[in-house]
């Protein structure tokens, strides 16, 4: 087979790779590490992974090789990744590791893993690790002092194979050794940043005495190397659901060899680890009166409980809200279209702008249903200009399409939906619903006004809403600094009624009688 040069230009660095003749170029750039935004995997569907060959622009999951060409890669623009959340709660200053007799090591009481572990005593940290589908953080915590001491973050290396998990799942089932690629790329990533956080902080990483991840399931899995195939299809059972406890060489991390990892429990396949973690970060379980708790991702994940019940589901909302199906979006990175009103829009970072992310698409589809731009059914006659080429970061026109219109209408739909079986379920008007707990990067930078002028949140619950920030990342903390806050992540996961919506009748209904975008409830 005839092999042809592919010269790549990426941040002002070239080299030269071979590739097969006839080879796509999407898959030639991604089996030597060169990174792609491609949300649909290479599908062809989203048209996010245009490159320039020879100067002219091309996409390159549909480019076939034929010659030697020159490859230039687009930009890559930091990420505005959220680290902070609210105050975290207090909580026992059990961690699981104390001193052995000898006051020279560490013995671990944590429950499935009860051993010694070598390590200095007064040099005992820990890291506290949200692995989420578009980004991760992993916090470095001093486990003495139950403080804080840094953080790194970084988007998760996966995405070059699908922004969302079903993509993932069809990698790892459907390359050779997908799995076990998957698993290997977080983990690095993990790792690099383990050594960043201990480089910064004078520390050898075998003073990473125990780590608590965090994450959706399908992220879980993934960094467990366990096949997460189940969770593609009906009916959705994950190969576990409950706590994992593995070695800190068994979970391949940078840092104590002997040491403790703990994979906080699931509820379900499409309600993980990041929303346990995140309701026991609250004090939704404590208050008489109930919460809603909103986590919209790369899905749309739901709670509503006090403390006597609690329920929760999963919707398919996430997508449109990352900039993945929208035809100008793009994620949360310097110089995404953050916020818009009434023609004058902000930039992550204040740069020229190269993209709309969620908040920004959320303000433009709430801002253009006010105008009569979009009407109520979601219908819209024509692009609506965003930012003229010649105002843009090298990108061209950006623009507001129909198709995005009526993707903002699907995923406010289902969200809207979702909460009204939670209430039905639950035998709770919404009336007496006291907080809206918001989740996550997308809950925290939304204005809440454009939210509820589509119809995505409750009109009433505007002046309740409580943004919680990376939710996820205060209990993996939190847990990682106490055995009891873990247990009662464990609680929250054994106590939550999972509620499927795909079998119900009656979420189909309240799915097509919010498809109108309009201010609700």
């Amino acid at each position: 087979m005839k092999t042809v040069r592919v010269t790549v230009t990426e941040g002002g660095r070239s080299r030269v790779i071979e590739a097969a003749e006839g080879q796509r170029l999407y898959d030639v750039l991604r089996a030597h590490d060169v990174y792609l935004t491609a949300p649909c995997g290479g599908r062809g569907t989203c048209g996010k992974c245009a490159v320039l060959v020879d100067g002219r622009p091309e996409q390159s999951c549909r480019y076939h090789v034929r010659g030697d060409i020159a490859v230039t890669m687009p930009e890559r623009r930091r990420a505005e990744i959220l680290h902070q959340a609210g105050e975290l709660r207090r909580v026992a200053n059990d961690c699981g590791l104390a001193p052995d007799r000898s006051g020279k090591g560490l013995v671990s009481t944590i429950e499935g893993a009860q051993r010694a572990i070598p390590a200095d005593p007064s040099r005992m940290y820990g890291i506290a690790v949200d692995i989420g589908t578009t980004t991760v953080v992993v916090y470095l915590e001093d486990l003495r002092t139950h403080a804080t001491r840094d953080v790194e973050s970084f988007l998760n290396p996966q995405a070059r194979h699908g922004h969302d998990v079903i993509s993932r799942i069809h990698f790892a089932m459907e390359q050779a050794d997908g799995l076990g690629r998957l698993r290997d790329e977080i983990r690095f990533g993990i790792s690099a940043a383990s050594r960043a956080l201990c480089e910064r902080n004078g520390l050898d990483p075998s003073c990473i005495c125990k780590a608590v991840i965090a994450g959706n399931n399908t992220m879980l899995h993934l960094f467990a190397g366990v096949d997460p195939s189940p969770i593609a299809a009906a009916p959705y059972t994950p190969r576990f659901t409950a706590r994992q406890v593995l070695r800190g060489d068994e979970a391949g991390l940078a840092m104590n060899p002997a040491g403790v990892v703990v994979l906080l429990p699931s509820v379900s396949a499409y309600v993980g680890a990041d929303i346990t973690a995140g309701i026991a970060s609250t004090d939704l379980r404590e208050r008489d009166d109930h919460s809603l708790f909103v986590d919209i991702g790369t899905n749309g994940e739901m709670a509503l409980g006090n403390r006597t019940q609690l329920c929760c589901c999963s919707t398919a909302a996430g997508p449109a809200f990352e900039g993945a199906t929208i035809r100008c979006g793009t994620g949360g990175v310097a110089g995404a279209i953050a916020h818009y009103a009434e023609g004058a829009l902000e930039t992550i970072d204040d740069l020229p702008p190269i993209g709309i992310c969620g908040s920004g698409v959320l303000d433009i589809a709430a801002e253009l249903r006010r105008t009569g731009v979009i009407d109520a059914a979601g219908y819209m006659e024509k692009d609506f200009l965003v930012a003229p080429a010649a105002a843009t970061g090298g990108v061209g026109d950006i623009v507001f399409a129909p198709s995005d219109a009526r993707e903002v209408q699907l995923a406010a739909a289902a969200i809207y939906a979702g909460i009204r079986i939670m209430l039905k379920e639950s035998g709770v008007a919404i009336e007496q619903v006291g907080r809206l707990y918001l989740a996550g990067g997308f809950g925290n930078y939304l204005r809440v006004s454009s939210a509820a002028a589509i119809g995505l949140l409750p009109q009433s619950l505007a002046a309740r809403v409580v943004p919680v920030g990376n939710s996820a990342g205060s209990g993996a903390r939190l847990a990682l600094r106490s055995e009891q806050f873990a247990a009662e992540v464990t609680r929250v996961a054994e106590r939550a009624r999972y509620i499927e919506l795909s079998m119900r009748q009656d979420f189909n209904e309240e799915y097509v009688m919010a498809m109108t975008l309009e201010s609700r409830g």
